[in-house]
């Protein structure tokens, strides 16, 4: 973010961010959503992935939005499977991927989700200038992003 509001200290930016808070906000809705596709793709039916900005006119999450959305998920999976299947499948993702900052960041696609609500945050932080760009939050990323998860990766690569 700093990077994109060099106008403010990373102090500042902190505190108008809070991005544990901020990102809590999102978690319960989109993991559900997240779990719901993930259920309609087990009992073998389909969805399309739409991006996080139908979720926010007027650039304010709107969570009645997701939830008409998973209404809409949840009755294509109960045309597939019973009530009882429906209900065991969605106690089974529950019970393992809880609704929290860690959930949200594995499960929710960065791509279609992530990426663009960093990038809501951003032009709500710095209003008075233009927005980054996927492709510039995508290479700030990567250039602060550390790879040490991938170290037996690179290793087996290399040897």
């Amino acid at each position: 973010m700093y990077d994109f509001c060099a106008t403010k200290s990373i102090e500042e930016i902190e505190t108008d961010l809070n991005f544990n808070k901020w990102l809590e906000t999102y978690a319960d809705k989109l993991i559900n959503m997240f779990i719901h596709f993930a259920m309609t793709h087990h009992f073998g039916g389909t969805f399309a992935v739409c991006s996080a900005y139908k979720f926010h006119p007027k650039e304010v999450f709107d969570e009645q939005l997701v939830d008409q959305t998973i209404a809409e998920i949840k009755s294509q999976i109960l045309s597939l499977a019973s009530e009882s299947e429906y209900l065991q499948k969605f106690q089974e993702l529950t019970d393992r991927w809880k609704s929290n900052i860690s959930t949200l960041m594995t499960i929710v696609s960065g791509k279609d989700y992530l990426l663009p609500i960093l990038l809501l945050k951003a032009k709500s932080i710095r209003s008075n200038r233009p927005s980054p760009s996927t492709s510039d939050l995508k290479f700030l990323l990567v250039q602060h992003c550390e790879l040490d998860r991938l170290a037996s990766l690179k290793a087996a690569i290399e040897g």
